[in-house]
């Protein structure tokens, strides 16, 4: 648009994406100048952070020294295989602090604590990967335990 008379006047205003033209007499332009400036506040200015609540307090850890294999498979009360497989690979995550197992590692750990564990530990870790209780390692053929399957065992041991 041609501006033809001297009284006119035009702003341009840009936040973010938004561009906004404003042209009319000076005490128009100013009012709505003043208006935009409150819709879209400068972006140096951040609001106050949100003050935290106190934090909630820690559940009662299962002592893990104490606890032993069998103990804890009586205590889930669960006589199933793929029970089992989740309650030694809870006690391999949190005892043994293994992030990723292989199903041979299992399997050893599982006969020196006297549990009679499935033959096939790779199909009950792959059923269990589809309820989401076990993940796929970084490694072929490793697995680990979620924290959906942690969750589980400690809802079973309440």
């Amino acid at each position: 648009m041609f501006m033809a008379k001297k009284g006119l006047h035009r702003i341009k205003v840009k936040s973010g994406r938004n561009l906004i033209e404003i042209e009319g007499e000076r005490d128009f332009t100013e009012k709505v100048f003043e208006r935009i400036k409150e819709i879209f506040p400068r972006h140096g200015v951040k609001p106050a952070p949100k003050k935290r609540g106190p934090k909630p307090k820690p559940k009662p850890a299962i002592d893990l020294k104490i606890i032993e294999l069998e103990e804890l498979v009586q205590k889930v009360q669960d006589k199933r295989d793929h029970m089992k497989v989740l309650v030694s690979g809870f006690i391999l995550n949190k005892k043994l602090r293994k992030r990723e197992f292989r199903s041979k590692e299992m399997a050893v750990f599982m006969k020196e604590h006297g549990i009679e564990g499935p033959g096939n530990l790779t199909y009950h870790f792959r059923k269990m990967k589809d309820d989401g209780l076990f993940t796929l390692g970084r490694k072929n053929g490793r697995f680990k335990i979620t924290d959906a399957g942690i969750n589980y065992i400690e809802k079973k041991l309440e």
